[in-house]
């Protein structure tokens, strides 16, 4: 139910393989597709995630970090790697974290995870906003969101590209 997952944190996984193919999502990931109206056919197994991530490349610096950062960890040029982004959603804005980790399973070599984080981030960011007094933390510090532009292999984004204002 929705109080259930709301309590609890939520993490999308998928698992590729060794080109980029997504062989296996776990329940999380297939959630957020149902939620977003996105079909299983552009965010499920047998899509190349690599291919997501290299065609976002050239409108997002996100994405070509990501994109570089999961090929890193594919071969073994890195044990890990996160970068955190910002997107909005069907509920409101909201910030993840991705992390790509090594994985031996079957055809399976890297987990790609995004953890919702977005109540730690409106945290640190009411913190920061009554720690200095400004009422927008985007003034003194330059802006806060960043971005991440994920599409399928038709073009279709799959991740919105505006970036995410902090609350007022």
């Amino acid at each position: 139910d929705s109080r259930e997952r709301a309590s609890r944190i939520l993490r999308r996984m998928a698992l590729i393989d060794s080109r980029g193919n997504i062989v296996a999502v776990n329940k999380d990931w297939v959630l957020l597709a149902e939620e977003t109206g996105t079909s299983l056919n552009r965010v499920g197994p047998g899509v190349n995630y690599l291919e997501i991530c290299r065609k976002a490349s050239s409108s997002s610096r996100l994405s070509r970090k990501a994109l570089t950062g999961i090929h890193a960890v594919l071969k073994e040029e890195i044990s890990s790697f996160d970068v955190d982004y910002a997107c909005n959603t069907p509920l409101g804005p909201a910030y993840f974290r991705m992390d790509v980790t090594p994985i031996t399973y079957r055809n399976a070599r890297a987990a790609i995870i995004h953890t919702d984080i977005t109540s730690v981030r409106l945290s640190k960011e009411e913190d920061f906003k009554r720690l200095s007094g400004n009422q927008d933390p985007t003034v003194n510090s330059g802006a806060l969101t960043r971005k991440l532009v994920l599409q399928d292999r038709d073009g279709i984004i799959l991740m919105p590209t505006r970036p995410v204002s902090a609350p007022t």
